[in-house]
């Protein structure tokens, strides 16, 4: 009768590799992600901030947003006051229940998500802010820490984050440039997509009559 003996050698290499990855998982577990992203937005300031803070009607007009709802404090932003998010993803929407914890007004604000439901989340603070660029423009930026269960549903799930930062600026932008909603995430990606080519073609043109003149 032949019998397949296990090299013991290979056992040991493969258990070693285990334990490794086991381990990196567990620490990485225990480290914040950190993604940022901006956008300019042709429009003042002032406009744009008040977009940004709308906290509890950002669902009328924002992609990324199927409800959200006031849950303590005055419409309006303040240091305490908590909302709950409905987010899209897939069968079942991502429940967040979300409290801001500091905000400079006309400037940026801060919110902790301090309870979650269908989402794998071990902890995450958001921030958005609007300001000039070096260039005199006005632009719109997010901030995400977050923290997974697991290193390994980290890194599956970071481009998601990466993505749902962009997206949500590009939404802003959208509803600030236009004053309209768009709920349509493809369209809306590709309004983005149409507006920077209209940028850099504008950009081309002012810098070839800026080198006529000079």
């Amino acid at each position: 009768m032949n019998r397949i003996v296990p090299n013991r050698a290979f056992s040991l290499i493969a258990f070693l590799l285990w334990a490794n990855s086991f381990l990196f998982a567990q620490v990485s577990a225990n480290v914040y992600r950190v993604i940022e992203n901006r956008v300019t937005v042709e429009a003042p300031v002032d406009v744009a901030w008040t977009a940004l803070a709308d906290f509890y009607g950002v669902s009328s007009f924002h992609v990324l947003f199927d409800e959200s709802n006031l849950l303590k404090g005055n419409y309006g932003l303040a240091v305490g006051n908590e909302r709950e998010s409905h987010i899209p993803d897939g069968i079942n929407n991502v429940i967040l229940k979300e409290r801001i914890t500091e905000m400079k007004e006309g400037s940026f604000y801060s919110y902790t998500v301090y309870d979650w439901e269908n989402i794998p989340l071990d902890g995450m603070r958001v921030t958005y802010g609007v300001g000039v660029n070096e260039g005199g423009e006005t632009e719109i930026y997010n901030r995400t820490v977050y923290r997974m269960t697991s290193g390994m549903v980290t890194g599956l799930t970071r481009s998601k984050f990466e993505k749902g930062s962009k997206d949500s600026l590009i939404s802003f932008k959208y509803f600030i440039e236009t004053g309209r909603s768009q709920k349509d995430l493809k369209k809306l990606r590709k309004w983005f997509k149409t507006r920077e080519k209209e940028q850099d073609q504008g950009d081309f043109v002012a810098n070839n009559d800026h080198r006529a003149d000079g």
